[in-house]
Parts: structure tokens; C-alpha cells; sequence
């Protein structure tokens, strides 16, 4: 067994001792079980750590080439760049970063954007579908919980799980919490290089760890010192803003008692613990992860996906350096080396308009060579061309059209631009797919959660107590509703664009009308364009306006049809006999004649 075992501080051992001793001092409140858990936790993080490491020099590359804004990072024992130090030093072409840029906020634009209803919850249920009570209460809690997001920073943490996903191929967000005294949600985006996790045989993650630093004041006012040694607490007090690492380590937890309800009896089991201490600061748990990861792509055999920055991570070195050669290119066009005698030495005027004064009979200094830049053109040729070929690789163009077929109605009918916006979203769906599931719906689910709890939403009607309760959620952004609508028509669209060309199709065949079924047709473009139940009209007033509206066309009939009998019979030759109906409806002046 280690000797360093249950690693904790005992002041009055000297090194020498502790090393000769099995266990040491606890810390106070900490059991010698704790202490046997802070060991494995710090173990499996090295662990963790060195089966990373082959993905971290990747994340090097493209930090140092690439997204230099993420190289901050902090691991104790390993960090990359310190705040405050000079980025992106090395980096001499802006492709990749600015074609990554743009495919994580046309990704967000396109999917989830503060600017747009992006997403709407169904019941599963059909007897709670038709039920207009439970479907004004379910919009009503999704228009709220929107309004609850977009008055939180979702939408920019959001943009930065995107952005690691595009460069690094793997995003964390934490689940949002409700703060208190600013009444609004909270959401973090953890910097990729803070998460480790580890996956089952089925692919699912079953092991998050996080480390980070964190300050001393901030340990204090996160976990208290209650549970701290008299020695680490004077030096927490003394030194606030002293850097200390932090793992937490989320895992299943397997040998928990079901009968008790505690927080360290739930399915997930959540422990922090100071890595360099081995101290145990809190135990708790979760019912469900706290955290959620998406993977922008993922090989079999690996826990970590890759982005297009790492796929496309040679190519961007190559322009980089073709770059940077370049540039010396061009720099010699304009300043040239030039050979001169040891007597001009600091004489020569190389600024513009600079004159050299030479003594009589002295040579002139001379150009080291006269062909600087004759090349320059086809340098520069094969750099544009490789510069378009990494922004193919992040979708720039795909993103471009999708934006630019809207203003292409004066040439293009409908059908035709719903046609191509649907055959470029589907080739997103790999990309759009695992970040809607692993990421969107995670993030959704427990937004409504926390809101719920904290009184923010309304609670159900009594009506759906009877129905099941279950919901899924549809996603309503430009990318979606494409994908779905041309799925949806796949074989349909094509076929009638050679029949009938730009003809709306009733003007074809009006015999449709006969086929199709008003309100069925209408419940169907309803549900799939995701309209918000307010704008329906409720069944049962509904059903009131109809027979009202019956009422007044048979009252009109009636009308009609007394209007023509009065008029025939003011055509008949002869006064219409007392009392008879035609006397009636010619206001009885049948006895005026």
C-alpha cells in the first residue's frame, strides 16, 4: 500500500516521518473512509489525465494555431497560457479561426437563437394533445421558460459550447441553477481542458471528473473551512487569493442505500475533493448528471470527440507556415539585403528618400539579389486555394445559402427554395443531431426543472392529472423545420415540380378540395410548424361560433327565399286572397287593389 495512502497534513511530521508512516493525521471531520476516497479520487484523476494526453497535444495544435482565446488553461501540474500573457504569437492566417467562428454562431443562429422560438414541448399522449386546457398551460410554461432563458446567459454560454465543439469537437455545460438574489438562471460552459470522463461499453459517460483552480476566498465562501485543519485554515485566511486545484468527481454511485434519502444516497454521486490535500471538502449527489457533453463527432474507440478544427488541423499549420513565408516574402520584395564595404557601415540610408554620401571612386552598396518575389504570385495562388478548401470544411458555404435562398423568392417559387434548404440542412443532421440530444434537451429539461421549483412556471391543470403526463420536445429552428420538411417531402416535391412547374396545385386539380379534410389539414400544418396553442381557437368555442354562423346563413336562406316568393307573387295578376301566405309577404295590401 502507498504510503502516502491517506495523504492528509500533520504539521508536527516531518517529511521524513510521513514517509515512514502508513497513514498520517487526519484532517478534523474527515474519517479514514473519506480519506481512503479523496486517495482514489486524486489517483483516477492522474489516471484520467494520461489517457488524455494523446487528445491534449492535439488541443495544443489547435490552440496554438488556431483559437488561441483558449489557451488559458490550469491543471496544477500542467497549464497552458497564464491570463494576461500575449496569444496567438505564432499565428499568421486567420482562416480556420474565422471560418470556425462563423460555423459556431451560424450553428446557434440556425438552431438556437435568442432571436427565434427554437423549441416547443408536445404531450405524447393524444387524449392530452386535444386537450386545449393542458395545451395552453404547456405554452404558457414554454413561453415563460423562454423569457426565464433569455434573461439569463444561456445564450452566451451556449455560443462557447458551441465554439468548443467546432475547435476541440467536445463541449460541457453545467445545468442551470436559480440564483437568488438576482432571480434569474445560470449556466457555464466548462473550458474543455477541466473535463475528464470516461465511458461505459454501451459508449454512455459514466464518469465525469473536473478539475480546476480555484481561490482560497472562494473555497471558503463554496464549501466553509469547518471541515479544514487549524493550519490550512490560518493559510486560506492568510493568502485569499492563492490558487489551489480542485477535482469533483461525478460518478454512479453503486453502494448507496436506496432506503435512505439523503443528498449521498442518490443515483449520482458528487465529491470534491482538494487534489494537493487529498481533503475531502463536500459530498452530495445528484438524482440525474449534473453536467452535460457533446461530442461533435466521435471514433469507436475513443471518449472524446473531434471538431473540424482537429480534423483539418495539418492543413491549417500548412497555410499557417505558407503564410509566414510569405509574409518574409514580402518583406524582401520591399526591403532587400544589401552587400556593402565595412566603410559604410551605419552610413547607409535604407529609410525612403535616404541619400548616401559616397567619397569619390567609392562603390556603391549593392543588392544581395535581385530575384525576391518573383514566385510571390504562385505562393500566394495556392494559398487561396487552400484557404477555400478549409472553409469548405467548416460548412461555410452551407450556412451562407441557407441565409441567402430567403431572398431568392422574385426567381425561385417556394417549393423550389424549400427544396434546397432541406437538401443542405440534412447534410448538418450528423452535426445538429448529438448536439440537440446530448446538449439542447439536457439543457431544457432541467430549466424546467429548476423553474419549476422555484415557483416560475404555473402548475398543471387539474384535467391532466388524468392523462400521461409525458412530454418530448420539437425543435423549431431554421435548420430543423427544413430538415423535417424535407424529409417529409422527399420524392413528393421533385415529382411535382416536372408536372405541374410553378402552378399552385389546387389550380391543377381543383377536385383536391373534395379530398382533403379542412380541419385535419389544418391540425397537421399546426402541429408541424410548431404554432404556439394560443393561437388556436378553444373546441368548444369553436363549436359555438360555427352554429352560430350556421344560424345567420339559414336565417340569410330563409330571408332569400321570402324575398323571391314575395316578388313572384307581386308578379301574379290578381290580389292574393285574406290571410293567405302571399298577402303576408306582400305586407297585406291584398284588399288595395
Amino acid at each position: 500500500m502507498s504510503s502516502v495512502a491517506y495523504a492528509t497534513r500533520a504539521p508536527e511530521t516531518s517529511t521524513h516521518d510521513a514517509e515512514a508512516t502508513p497513514f498520517q493525521q487526519p484532517y478534523v471531520e474527515q474519517s479514514r473512509d473519506d480519506a481512503k476516497l479523496a486517495e482514489k479520487i486524486v489517483k483516477r484523476q492522474g489516471q484520467l489525465e494520461d489517457e488524455r494526453s494523446l487528445i491534449d497535444a492535439f488541443w495544443n495544435l489547435v490552440d496554438e494555431i488556431i483559437t488561441p482565446r483558449r489557451a488559458v488553461w490550469d491543471l496544477g501540474s500542467r497549464r497552458g497560457m497564464m491570463p494576461g500573457e500575449k496569444l496567438g504569437a505564432e499565428v499568421y492566417d486567420q482562416t480556420c479561426s474565422s471560418a470556425g467562428q462563423d460555423f459556431a454562431d451560424g450553428l446557434q443562429g440556425q438552431t438556437a437563437s435568442a432571436g427565434l422560438v427554437w423549441w416547443a414541448i408536445h404531450f405524447q399522449n393524444k387524449l392530452a394533445q386535444k386537450d386545449y386546457m393542458a395545451r395552453q398551460w404547456i405554452d404558457e410554461v414554454q413561453e415563460l421558460a423562454a423569457i426565464e432563458m433569455a434573461n439569463s446567459n444561456f445564450y452566451s454560454q451556449y455560443n462557447e459550447a458551441c465554439q468548443d465543439g467546432v475547435f476541440f469537437g467536445i463541449a460541457t455545460m453545467a445545468k442551470p441553477i436559480w440564483l437568488p438574489f438576482s432571480h434569474k438562471l445560470s449556466y457555464q460552459a466548462h473550458h474543455n481542458r477541466e473535463i475528464f470522463i470516461a465511458r461505459d461499453d454501451n459508449g454512455e459517460i459514466n464518469l465525469w471528473h473536473r478539475k480546476f483552480p480555484m481561490q482560497n476566498r472562494q473555497i471558503d465562501e463554496k464549501f466553509g473551512l469547518e471541515r479544514l485543519d487549524y493550519k490550512l485554515r490560518q493559510e486560506i485566511e492568510k493568502n485569499p487569493f492563492q490558487r489551489r486545484m480542485v477535482i469533483h468527481s461525478l460518478y454512479l454511485n453503486t453502494e448507496r442505500d436506496t432506503r435512505k434519502w439523503t443528498s449521498e444516497n442518490k443515483r449520482v454521486a458528487s465529491v470534491y475533493v482538494l487534489e494537493n490535500e487529498k481533503l475531502i471538502l463536500r459530498k452530495s449527489g445528484f438524482d440525474d448528471w449534473p453536467l452535460s457533453t457533446w461530442c461533435f463527432r466521435r471514433n469507436s474507440q475513443e471518449d472524446y470527440g473531434r471538431g473540424p478544427a482537429m480534423d483539418s488541423i495539418f492543413e491549417a499549420a500548412s497555410v499557417n507556415s505558407a503564410v509566414h513565408y510569405l509574409m518574409d516574402a514580402a518583406q524582401l520584395a520591399v526591403m532587400k539585403p544589401l552587400v556593402a564595404q565595412e566603410s559604410l557601415k551605419n552610413k547607409i540610408k535604407i529609410s525612403p528618400w535616404g541619400i548616401t554620401w559616397l567619397q569619390a571612386g567609392e562603390p556603391a552598396p549593392t543588392e544581395l539579389f535581385h530575384g525576391a518575389g518573383k514566385e510571390y504570385p504562385i505562393g500566394v495562388d495556392q494559398v487561396m486555394k487552400m484557404r477555400e478548401e478549409l472553409r469548405e470544411k467548416f460548412k461555410a458555404k452551407t450556412f451562407q445559402l441557407l441565409s441567402y435562398l430567403t431572398q431568392m423568392t422574385s426567381r425561385m417559387n417556394q417549393m423550389q427554395i424549400a427544396e434546397i434548404q432541406g437538401e443542405k440542412a440534412a447534410a448538418l443532421i450528423p452535426i445538429v443531431g448529438p448536439g440537440q440530444s446530448e446538449l439542447l434537451i439536457p439543457m431544457i429539461r432541467s430549466t424546467l426543472q429548476v423553474l419549476f421549483a422555484n415557483g416560475r412556471l404555473p402548475p398543471p391543470p387539474p384535467s391532466i392529472l388524468a392523462y400521461d403526463p409525458s412530454t418530448y420536445f420539437e425543435f423549431l429552428g431554421p435548420i430543423a423545420v427544413a430538415i423535417k420538411r424535407y424529409l417529409q417531402m422527399q420524392g413528393i416535391n421533385p415529382f411535382l415540380l416536372r408536372l405541374i412547374g410553378d402552378r399552385p396545385l389546387i389550380d391543377v386539380w381543383p377536385e383536391l378540395k373534395d379530398k382533403m379534410k379542412a380541419d385535419e389539414l389544418y391540425d397537421y400544418l399546426f402541429e408541424a410548424d410548431g404554432a404556439p396553442s394560443k393561437i388556436d381557437q378553444d373546441p368548444d368555442t369553436l363549436i359555438k361560433i360555427r352554429q352560430a354562423k350556421l344560424q345567420q346563413i339559414q336565417q340569410e336562406q330563409r330571408m332569400q327565399q321570402l324575398e323571391r316568393l314575395a316578388g313572384g307573387y307581386k308578379q301574379v295578376q290578381g290580389a292574393p286572397e285574406p290571410g293567405s301566405p302571399g298577402e303576408k309577404l306582400m305586407g297585406g295590401q291584398g284588399g288595395q287593389q
